[in-house]
């Protein structure tokens, strides 16, 4: 008899184990590209998909390109079961593994192939034999046609907000849209800008991620763009449950999308004529063009958000300003800059449906 739960006979079973290794000379050869099972996985807020792989043979190693069945990915993180971070598992180690595209099913095999394009491969060719196709990477514009050809049920939302009250707020908000046709869930409601964690959950929990008075940074935009995340702005609150019942309904308006254009660090702040002040600043990244759209942002929080008024180079109007080059601007309606404020600029560029 043996019971893990009332710890019976496991010495006995060990002892087997290891004797029938040694007779039939069992062994498993660490140098070559690692295979094995998928033991348990799941979908973690912070980490999205995680699997418990047990390494049978080879040895699994961080960046590794991994197959398990309809899924795949890259290994960017092992953990071993004390959570420490490892950079290689052997064989008959248990190690949690970072990076794959979705959720796999417990007890699929996993191996280690040569290049990411022969896993993609594989992948595929595992989709295709069983009549699934890969992650859909959905966006407001395709949510409805996919509802109503049914390929999804439910609309997985992520929140990001300037404050943890206001995010909580939009979360139940956003919940209250649910009916009997469609699941409306928010997986995360935070306050902060949009970081690279919540563009990676949403990618394999096939989210739309929204930002209320929070932008995305830098390296998250990256992450988005190549994974397809569809990542939305607002600074009115009815606006987001207005534009999640359109894309239920099938009635949401052409896209308006906010394309960064750059960012611009004051320097120092002049004061020019009866309460004009000027900004003198040096543009850090892409570059500044004149009339458009800016957020000012004081030690990680925004202060303005507005429209440049005049932008130029010495005592000359310019068009833009590039990257690496100084400039003075104003701003619309808006006095109150500071040495050390950054300047975030962008543009609204606007899709219709049928480009998509």
């Amino acid at each position: 008899n043996v019971s893990a739960k009332k710890k019976i006979g496991l010495d006995e079973l060990l002892e087997m184990i290891l004797l029938v290794a040694e007779v039939q000379d069992l062994k498993a050869n660490p140098d070559r590209p690692a295979e094995g099972v998928i033991v348990e996985a799941e979908l973690s807020r912070g980490k999205g998909a995680v699997a418990t792989a047990l390494v049978q043979s080879g040895t699994l190693r961080e960046g590794d390109p991994l197959v398990v069945g309809s899924t795949g990915g890259r290994v960017r993180a092992l953990f071993d079961d004390c959570g420490n971070r490892v950079k290689a598992a052997g064989p008959s180690m248990p190690v949690e593994v970072l990076g794959l595209d979705s959720v796999p099913q417990a007890g699929e095999l996993f191996k280690v192939v040569d290049d990411i394009q022969e896993m993609k491969g594989l992948v595929e060719e595992h989709q295709d034999s069983i009549g699934i196709r890969g992650p859909h990477h959905v966006t407001l514009e395709s949510f409805h046609e996919m509802l109503e050809s049914g390929e999804v049920k439910e609309l997985n939302v992520i929140v990001k907000a300037d404050v943890q009250g206001t995010a909580e707020a939009i979360a139940d908000s956003v919940v209250k849209l649910s009916d009997e046709n469609v699941q409306v869930r928010v997986l995360r409601a935070a306050s902060g800008n949009i970081s690279e964690n919540d563009v990676n959950l949403a990618a394999s929990s096939e989210a739309i991620i929204i930002g209320f008075n929070s932008q995305a940074d830098p390296n998250a935009r990256v992450v988005a763009e190549s994974s397809g995340v569809d990542i939305r702005s607002y600074n009115i609150i009815y606006q987001i449950t207005e534009d999640l019942t359109k894309a239920i309904q099938g009635l949401l308006e052409p896209i308006r999308e906010e394309v960064k254009l750059g960012v611009a660090e004051i320097r120092q702040v002049f004061k020019v004529g009866k309460g004009t002040m000027i900004a003198g600043c040096m543009v850090q990244e892409g570059k500044i063009q004149r009339g458009c759209i800016v957020r000012i942002e004081r030690d990680g929080e925004q202060i303005y958000d507005g429209r440049i008024d005049t932008l130029k180079r010495f005592k000359d109007d310019v068009r833009e300003v590039a990257q690496g080059f100084e400039c003075g601007m104003s701003f619309e309606k808006f006095t109150g800059i500071e040495e050390g404020d950054k300047v975030h600029a962008f543009i609204i560029k606007e899709t219709k449906r049928e480009d998509l």
